[in-house]
């Protein structure tokens, strides 16, 4: 599970007021407010909020055998219950997942299949991302109660006055009050209002919507100029982070969370930050080896995205290596910095790292790296930007001139793409990944080590710890 310390997104930088900093630092990270929202549950209201009557009928409905239970930190204490729960009305054996490999948002399907399991439920707080997967997959989202009077009582009189079109959205676990949320607002305004609702599988939608994020958005909404966004959910949730970087035409925004009762109308400034995409954009560009970083399992076409990458990176020169190392960090991205210039994080949307200043290597995402390398695609530092790759993987890859050069925005220098040309020799060269660390003057701490010593067998020492066969008796 990630904790707040590996959160990747921090919205405190999409608001600009001079007390921002102050008045959007949470107490608690959504772990703790979750865990103590569940403390004040009674037995009927956990069993409600875990839908274990829902999920018994799934179960026998799909006549399922081996069940996997993927829980984040702040469900764990209760993974025991639930399993009990789950096997005690059905035949199904239950195997609980935590610490997941990548993010707790995802579905793990790797531990998942460790346990010979055909089906999966997750539980709290997921990206819905779509997945390649032979298994029955079910979402238990937990149902999280809030007043929707409460917050349409807070939200200002100058934002109740907007002209724009109001959005409704939440974290998943708030889904079910938005309608009546959107029914209370519609009494004070004349302006349209809708409900960004969830959205757990493609099935669900129609012709005139998109599925967004996890979202239901209508085709007609990246058209808007403008609009107000109400969101309920934790101010430093990832998810509205990514929405206010897709659409930043927001000019007003009401911040709710039931969990605590803390509300605030921020001030939006996502263009701000995408402007500073374009920065790390500039220096992918300048980087003449990438790390195309996989931080994700099972997600549809994550292959042909690798794929795609690959090609990408060939069409302009650079050279580029295929990293996997689980849940990212600083430190394990550094062990690889005297080699990869730069990053590309393949991942979930909300896998996405937003604040990189910590890093010792720009981190850019996939739609930024198709910005950098592509010449077809155009992009603005305003609308289009998105996290999930799969909305391009099929839009062409343009050509560039071999003769072609431009100028680094961030050294001054001139930069050539360095396309090689096909009229020339067509010889191979072998290059292995291992030929950098011959070349560096530093290899480790037993740097003494000559590669190049006999490596026969020796015989080494036998017999205990307390009495070896060459040690001298007293």
């Amino acid at each position: 599970m990630q904790s707040s310390s590996e959160a990747q997104v921090s919205v405190n930088q999409f608001y600009t007021n001079s007390e921002s900093l102050a008045q959007h630092t949470v107490a608690y990270t959504d772990d703790d407010e979750n865990a103590l929202m569940l403390k004040k549950l009674n037995a009927t209201e956990i069993r409600e909020f875990f839908e274990i009557d829902e999920t018994i009928e799934w179960i026998k409905r799909q006549s399922l055998t081996r069940l996997a239970l993927q829980f984040p930190d702040s469900f764990l204490p209760y993974s025991a219950l639930v399993s009990n729960l789950l096997e005690e009305a059905t035949e199904v054996k239950t195997f609980i997942l935590a610490d997941t490999s990548y993010k707790s948002c995802c579905v793990d399907q790797v531990a998942a299949a460790h346990a010979n399991c055909d089906s999966i439920v997750h539980y709290g707080e997921a990206c819905l991302s779509n997945i390649d997967s032979s298994m029955n997959i079910r979402f238990v989202l937990g149902r999280i109660p809030c007043d929707e009077n409460r917050v349409i009582s807070l939200i200002s009189k100058e934002l109740k006055e907007a002209t724009t079109d109001y959005v409704i959205l939440s974290e998943t676990h708030y889904d079910h009050c938005l309608e009546d949320i959107a029914k209370l607002l519609r009494v004070d305004t004349t302006s349209n209002v809708t409900v960004m609702h969830t959205i757990l599988s493609d099935e669900e939608l129609d012709e005139h919507h998109m599925k967004v994020l996890g979202r239901n958005v209508p085709n007609s909404f990246l058209d808007l100029e403008s609009y107000s966004a109400i969101f309920i959910g934790s101010p430093s949730s990832s998810f509205l982070a990514l929405w206010l970087l897709t659409y930043p035409q927001c000019n007003g925004l009401a911040v709710y969370n039931p969990q605590n009762d803390t509300y605030d109308e921020p001030r939006p400034s996502s263009l701000k930050l995408l402007r500073k995409r374009l920065f790390l954009i500039e220096k992918f560009k300048d980087a003449s080896t990438i790390g195309i970083v996989v931080n994700c399992v099972g997600l549809r076409k994550d292959q042909d995205a690798i794929n795609r990458l690959m090609q990408l990176a060939k069409g302009v020169g650079k050279r580029a290596y295929i990293l996997t190392v689980g849940k990212i960090n600083v430190p394990k991205l550094a062990n690889f910095a005297a080699e990869v210039d730069a990053y590309v994080l393949l991942s979930c949307p909300f896998g996405v790292v937003l604040d990189t200043s910590e890093f010792y290597r720009p981190i850019v995402s996939m739609f930024e790296a198709e910005v950098a390398f592509n010449p077809n695609c155009n992009w603005s530092a305003y609308k289009g930007w998105t996290a999930e790759f799969e909305t391009f993987l099929k839009d062409e890859i343009g050509e560039r001139d071999p003769e072609e050069t431009d100028v680094s925005l961030i050294t001054g220098t001139i930069r050539n793409v360095n396309v090689s040309s096909t009229t020339g020799s067509q010889d191979v060269v072998l290059h292995s990944a291992g030929d950098n660390f011959k070349q560096r003057t530093w290899r480790g701490l037993d740097d003494s080590m000559q590669t190049d010593e006999s490596t026969a067998i020796q015989d080494g020492r036998r017999g205990i710890a307390s009495s070896y066969v060459n040690e001298k008796t007293l």
